[in-house]
């Protein structure tokens, strides 16, 4: 069983499950959802307030209807986002000021925080045990 984050998509041709890491974003359009991945897109009838909840740190609210993935975004140039992928997403004036903020904090914390936990998941494989002895130093035999 996969412990991978994942967006139920259900509409009349298909029932699936997209992987929150491949969306680029989600786009509400009346009543509608469009979720926009690198290789493929979905619509489905879907109140966007219901998947709120399911997107975390990675993901941004840059207005009501539309949540982008901060860690596929290769920049934000005037009012468009520009993906890893090129596709473009263009956004009002004030959202894409909003964009740009979070998207400025994302790389300087986001990204150094996923590397230390990529380097902390390799420290743990290569010398397990070690860290829980570092993490409680007075957890040990001669603690008095």
């Amino acid at each position: 069983m996969s412990t991978e984050a994942f967006l139920a998509v259900r509409n009349r041709s298909i029932v699936t499950r997209v992987p929150l890491k491949n969306i680029l974003y989600v786009m509400r359009s009346r009543r509608k959802l469009f979720v926009i991945c690198e290789e493929a897109s979905y619509e489905y009838y879907e109140n966007i307030d219901n998947i709120a909840p399911l997107f975390g740190e990675g993901f941004f609210r840059v207005n009501d209807g539309c949540f982008v993935n901060l860690s596929l975004i290769d920049k934000v140039e005037g009012e468009t986002v520009i993906f890893r992928n090129k596709e473009r997403l263009m956004l009002s004036r004030e959202a894409a000021v909003r964009c740009k903020q979070r998207f400025y904090v994302f790389l300087k914390t986001g990204e150094r925080f996923i590397a230390a936990e990529a380097l902390e998941r390799a420290w743990e494989k290569k010398r397990p045990g070690v860290k829980n002895v570092l993490d409680n130093p007075f957890d040990n035999q001669y603690n008095l």
